[in-house]
């Protein structure tokens, strides 16, 4: 009984941890594309911007998706 409680609380911290993986990932994606968007690079300069924009935008995003889905 003791064991079964064990390997259902480790599926569910596993399963927590790829949400949380998942939700990095595709808010990493829609931020870099967010700050591409809006601040192409096109030298240096705007490079940093556009690292420092997507992070954030990145940041936000998963903020956000981990509000909604409580992970």
């Amino acid at each position: 009984m003791l064991d079964q409680f064990e390997r259902s609380n480790k599926q569910r911290e596993d399963s927590k941890r790829f949400t949380a993986q998942f939700f990095l990932i595709l808010a990493l994606i829609i931020g870099f594309y967010t700050g591409y968007g809006l601040l192409p690079p096109t030298d240096f300069i705007t490079f940093i911007g556009f690292v420092f924009m997507s992070l954030v935008s990145a940041i936000g995003m998963f903020m956000l998706f981990a509000f909604i889905f409580q992970f």
